[in-house]
């Protein structure tokens, strides 16, 4: 029983552990990588922080890996012993000692809150598409329904079957042109999955620091909103048409929305505006690659597996035994 339960603790503490100290140096070297990447498209861009938010996740995955295969990590964990054996061992953990109780109390609590706290968010985003759809009906198209609101309002919701919801007041602030402009930057949201790719990364920087976790989304949105913006300029074959409409809708709405969704728009002060205006008037070739990016996180995953798989099987060990 007790052999069970350790085979069952040892990844999910490791884990979680391995989790929060990558979480930690993915947020203090983040300035840093973005700052790699100045001539990379939006797209890019956008896919790249996306993945180094995923980070933390994908090193503790791969350091549990190497944990629970001993081979794996023989030679880069020090040399010891526990009693006569002295060959590569997965960690020792004492689960009778007061310090191991107290660790799996702690896993089982942090695991219990997460748990508890997707089933809440996974309900609240389930009543709210049902809501949605109550109040909305389907327009001419297959992936868009209208919402019988005055506010200009265009946005794609839901994660795993989103959709795009537009507003009466869309319709009668926009042009034709311009209308159409804004669904084909929805249907880019739509097509890139940027929902589920929020959710996912929303769960894989829960132990960042509360500052560098919003600078990162700041980042990932205006990015996001960029790369939207160019395909829909592609798609009316006039990027002037997609700026036209995000200038219209920031005049109409009275937050100060920048944006062909009110998400967006919720997000974006003055400056930002300004910017991705810009961005859209002179956009940066498709073809940049971000070489500094890529090979920053590919040494900070190798680097961390390693680091932190000896730290976790260290620490299990000096703490419980």
């Amino acid at each position: 029983m007790i052999e069970m339960l350790a085979a069952v603790v040892e990844p999910l503490t490791a884990g979680l552990l391995v989790t929060v100290l990558a979480s930690l140096i993915a947020a203090l070297f983040y300035p840093l990588f973005y700052r790699l990447s100045p001539a990379v498209g939006p797209e890019s861009r956008a896919l790249l922080i996306w993945l180094y938010g995923l980070l933390p996740v994908l090193v503790a995955s791969l350091s549990v890996l190497m944990l629970l295969q001993p081979a794996l990590a023989a030679a880069f964990m020090p040399s010891h012993c526990h009693g006569a054996n002295c060959a590569a061992h997965r960690p020792e953990f004492g689960l009778s000692s007061p310090a191991g109780i107290g660790l799996i109390g702690l896993t089982a609590v942090v695991l219990a809150v997460a748990l508890a706290l997707a089933q809440r968010n996974l309900l609240q985003n389930h009543r709210r598409l049902l809501l949605l759809r109550h109040l909305s009906r389907r327009g001419l198209g297959r992936h868009w329904r209208l919402v019988d609101s005055e506010r200009p309002l265009a946005w794609c919701a839901g994660i795993l079957r989103p959709q795009v919801y537009i507003s009466r007041g869309l319709l009668a602030t926009l042009n034709g042109e311009q209308l159409q402009a804004v669904l084909l930057h929805e249907q880019a949201h739509l097509q890139r999955r940027d929902n589920l790719r929020a959710a996912l990364l929303q769960w894989a920087t829960v132990f960042w620091p509360p500052r560098a976790r919003r600078r990162l989304w700041r980042d990932l949105r205006q990015a996001t909103e960029a790369a939207c913006d160019q395909v829909a300029a592609a798609g009316a074959d006039r990027a002037d048409l997609v700026a036209s409409a995000i200038a219209r809708l920031s005049q109409a709405e009275p937050t100060g929305a920048a944006a062909p969704t009110a998400r967006a728009g919720r997000d974006c002060d003055t400056d930002a505006l300004l910017q991705r205006l810009e961005k859209l008037r002179s956009p940066q070739q498709a073809g940049a690659v971000a070489v500094g990016s890529w090979l920053m996180i590919s040494l900070l995953a190798a680097s961390q597996v390693v680091g932190l798989s000896v730290a976790a099987h260290t620490a299990i060990e000096w703490i419980t035994l």
